[in-house]
C-alpha cells in the first residue's frame, strides 16, 4: 500500500481493529476485490469529505478499477 494511503486511514478503527481488519480481508476476498483497492478508495472519500464539491470521483474510481496490479487481468 501507498504510504500517502497508509496514513489516511491508519486512524480509522476498521484499519487498526485486527478482528476488523481480518473480516476485511475476508470479505474482500468472498467477493474477489483488493484490500489495496478499498483503502485507495476509503482514503479519497475521507479526503473528499471534507470539499464542498467531488471532482476527480470518475478519474479515481478509473484509476482504481484500471490499476493491473490490483486486478491481475
Amino acid at each position: 500500500m501507498k504510504p500517502k494511503i497508509q496514513e489516511q486511514i491508519e486512524d480509522l478503527l476498521l484499519w487498526r481493529d485486527p478482528d476488523s481488519r481480518i473480516l476485511l480481508r475476508q470479505l474482500a476476498e468472498e467477493h474477489c476485490v483488493p484490500v489495496d483497492a478499498l483503502m485507495e478508495l476509503l482514503a479519497f472519500m475521507r479526503e473528499s469529505q471534507t470539499k464542498l464539491r467531488t471532482r476527480g470521483i470518475t478519474e479515481t474510481c478509473d484509476d482504481v478499477f484500471d490499476n493491473q496490479n490490483y486486478w491481475g487481468t
